[in-house]
């Protein structure tokens, strides 16, 4: 018997989606193995619903939509829905208007070393201050976080969080896994619109044997959909880290 779809991963691009006076298009990318067919839907904030034409493309993401999102649409949180066959995932896509309020720019954005040995950690720096008019305002207290994404694979995982200082600037460490792109994003709130930096490519130089454990794993529901969290904690030396 052939096992079900499983969907792996979902990217939008951009995030998040400034309206203009000009249509906004954002690109919807799925990583789903098993599967023949992929459906989706975003939902606004009203309720409203819009369904989605997903066609199949070459891996890591194998299955493509796109959407123009209008000038008088609603701001707000929006909601992504992929499914394929029985599995179904989902994400939130924000909608702002541009002149609202302030939108979060990156000046810069960079990782250190560009080569680490596996299970080292990278050192994630940058810095980002909210625009509005033209003119730049406070810049402390943002809350950033740090993703990433493996080497030929789709989908970004948040593996750090930090906050910005008074002049903008962050740092965080990070363990490296793996070789592929470090971002840093802030997110949309009440106050500011969020906005991403450009992705660094850092690479794993060892090829060592890393062990890893899981601790604190649980299973939840929240709405419609059963949500896996838990930790993941390796090692290549003597003590967990």
């Amino acid at each position: 018997m052939q096992s079900p779809p499983d969907i792996r991963a979902i990217e939008v691009t951009p995030q998040p989606v400034v309206l203009d006076a000009a249509p906004a298009e954002i690109l919807i990318e799925v990583a789903a193995i098993r599967a023949t067919t992929v459906t989706g839907r975003l939902i606004a904030p009203d309720g409203t619903e819009l369904t989605l034409a997903f066609t199949h493309r070459l891996a890591p993401c194998e299955w493509q939509a796109a959407h123009l999102f209008q000038p008088g649409d609603l701001e707000g949180a929006w909601r992504l829905q992929v499914s394929s066959g029985q599995a179904t995932a989902g994400c939130g896509v924000a909608l702002a208007r541009r002149g609202s309020r302030a939108e979060a720019r990156f000046a810069d954005f960079d990782a250190q070393p560009p080569q680490v040995p596996r299970g080292d950690l990278v050192r994630l720096t940058g810095r980002v201050g909210p625009v509005k008019d033209g003119a730049s305002g406070p810049a402390g207290g943002l809350d950033v976080v740090l993703a990433f994404r493996e080497d030929n694979t789709c989908g970004w995982r948040e593996l750090a969080e930090t906050v910005t200082d008074d002049a903008g600037r962050f740092a965080a460490e990070a363990p490296v896994m793996a070789s592929g792109d470090w971002r840093a994003e802030v997110r949309t709130t009440p106050g500011v619109i969020g906005g991403r930096s450009e992705a660094v490519f850092v690479e794993a130089t060892s090829l060592q044997p890393y062990e890893t454990q899981i601790v604190g794993y649980r299973v939840r529901l929240l709405g419609e959909e059963t949500v896996h969290t838990g930790r993941l904690r390796g090692k290549s030396v003597a003590t967990w880290e």
